[in-house]
């Protein structure tokens, strides 16, 4: 097992291992009034699916305050499985990387509770300190580095980038999710990594596509699908949800 380099391995929350798609599909469709105008149960001045007290609220859905909370989404399938089996591997360094709305103050507090709560808050954590918030995800390529994104928003896309051997593997294209290919594909190339030991050592990105060599699946889109929301929306709805995300 390495102890002096590791695979920095960064995972997204929102649609890749929080499943926030389903909170956003159930508030569509149980408190979308209009476009940006909802009728939402609140306690506290905070989202609350069990509460009795109604609010008007207009804004962007994702401005909308506890919507990021533990209490409200829940982990992706497989999630906190497969990031223990890879924590496991001693390959990775693992990172989490994600956007919060700027105009919704409780996010930025919720997503990191979320982690807290999921993978614990002290230096055992495997994201213990290691928590990235930012609206501009390029800004924190690492050479020989790995995000995992179901988008390529907010810079994404640009981690796939020969030059400095990153990739970007999109989360939910071609089964590349936990319970599917995507804990086969990194457990190999974790296995891969470890099987080095430093001497004459391929570069990550040169490993990764010798695990993928022979299947047929790519690893993104040529350009942004996110198809994480897939109900049909009210004709006066003007832009799609993901649209209305993270601005």
């Amino acid at each position: 097992m390495k102890t002096f380099y590791k695979i920095p391995l960064y995972l997204d929350m929102d649609g890749t291992i929080v499943d926030t798609a389903s909170q956003m599909d159930y508030i569509f469709n149980n408190y979308f009034v209009d476009e940006n105008h909802w009728r939402v149960p609140m306690t506290d001045g905070r989202y609350d699916k069990s509460s009795s007290d109604f609010v008007e609220l207009e804004c962007k859905l994702d401005q909308i305050p506890g919507l990021f909370s533990y209490h409200i989404v829940e982990p992706m399938v497989g999630a906190l499985s497969v990031i223990e089996k890879l924590v496991a591997t001693g390959a990775y360094d693992l990172h989490i990387i994600t956007t919060a709305p700027w105009y919704n103050q409780s996010a930025w507090t919720d997503k990191i509770e979320w982690v807290q709560h999921y993978f614990g808050r002290d230096p055992e954590s495997p994201f213990y300190k290691k928590v990235h918030l930012t609206h501009n995800k390029h800004q924190v390529i690492q050479n020989e580095g790995i995000l995992i994104d179901d988008r390529s928003a907010h810079g994404a896309g640009l981690w796939d980038n020969p030059l400095i051997g990153s990739v970007w593997i999109q989360y939910d294209y071609n089964n590349l999710v936990w319970d599917g290919k995507l804990e086969t594909i990194l457990l190999a190339l974790a296995e891969r990594f470890n099987a080095y030991d430093g001497v004459g050592q391929p570069p990550t990105r040169d490993l990764f596509h010798q695990v993928l060599k022979n299947d047929i699946h790519e690893k993104h889109h040529d350009e942004d699908d996110f198809t994480g929301i897939t109900n049909d929306f009210p004709e006066n709805v003007s832009k799609q949800p993901w649209e209305m995300l993270y601005t």
